[in-house]
C-alpha cells in the first residue's frame, strides 16, 4: 500500500514536468520570424529562426514573433519644386516587408511594434528620401528614371537599415509642370 502511495505523486510529478517541457518548445509558424532573447548561447543578443523551433528556457529567456507579412503604402507628393524651376508631382505605391536578410536590423528596430507603427517608420524614411529630389538638377526626360533609381537604390538602402525591404513599387502618376518659377 505504501508503494502505491508514493507512485501516484511521482507519476504526477513526471507528467507535470513533461507538460512543462512541451510548453517551453516554441515553433516558428509560416510567415513569421521567431525571436528568442535573453541569455543566448555565444555572443549573440538574440536568436532568430525562420522555420523549425527551439526550447525557450523559462526565466532566463523569452520569445516573440516578427511578421513577414507584406505591408502596403501609398505616397503622394504634390508640387515639389525642383532646381530647374519645374514642379514634380507623383504617386508611388509601395509593397514592403520585414526582410529575412536584414532580420537582425528588424529585431533591433522593429521588434514589438505593430504593423501601423512599422508602416509609419517606412513612410517617414520614404518621404525623407523622396523630398531629397528637390535639391537635384535633373535633365528633361530623365525624371522617371531618377525617381526609380532613388527608390530602388537610396530608399531601399535606408529601409534595409531598419530591417525592411521593398518587394515592389509602382509609380502611378509622375507629372512634371514647367512653372518657370
Amino acid at each position: 500500500m505504501e508503494t502505491g502511495f508514493f507512485l501516484i505523486p511521482i507519476t504526477l510529478f513526471i507528467f507535470l514536468v513533461t507538460i512543462f517541457l512541451f510548453n517551453q518548445y516554441k515553433r516558428c509558424p509560416l510567415g513569421k520570424l521567431l525571436v528568442v532573447y535573453g541569455k543566448i548561447e555565444g555572443d549573440e543578443p538574440v536568436k532568430i529562426l525562420d522555420r523549425g523551433g527551439t526550447f525557450v528556457v523559462p526565466i532566463i529567456q523569452d520569445c516573440g514573433y516578427l511578421s513577414l507579412e507584406a505591408m502596403e503604402l501609398e505616397i503622394e507628393l504634390k508640387n515639389i519644386h525642383l532646381l530647374d524651376k519645374k514642379e514634380l508631382s507623383l504617386i508611388v505605391y509601395f509593397v514592403f516587408g520585414i526582410s529575412k536578410r536584414y532580420a537582425n536590423n528588424a529585431v533591433q528596430r522593429l521588434f514589438g511594434l505593430q504593423n501601423q507603427e512599422i508602416i509609419s517608420i517606412a513612410k517617414n524614411i520614404i518621404l525623407g528620401k523622396l523630398n531629397y529630389i528637390e535639391s537635384e538638377k535633373i535633365e528633361d526626360n530623365y525624371y522617371d528614371k531618377r525617381v526609380k533609381e532613388l527608390i530602388d537604390n537610396d530608399i531601399n538602402k535606408e529601409l534595409n537599415k531598419t530591417g525592411l525591404e521593398i518587394i515592389s513599387r509602382n509609380i502611378k502618376n509622375l507629372v512634371i509642370n514647367d512653372k518657370g518659377i
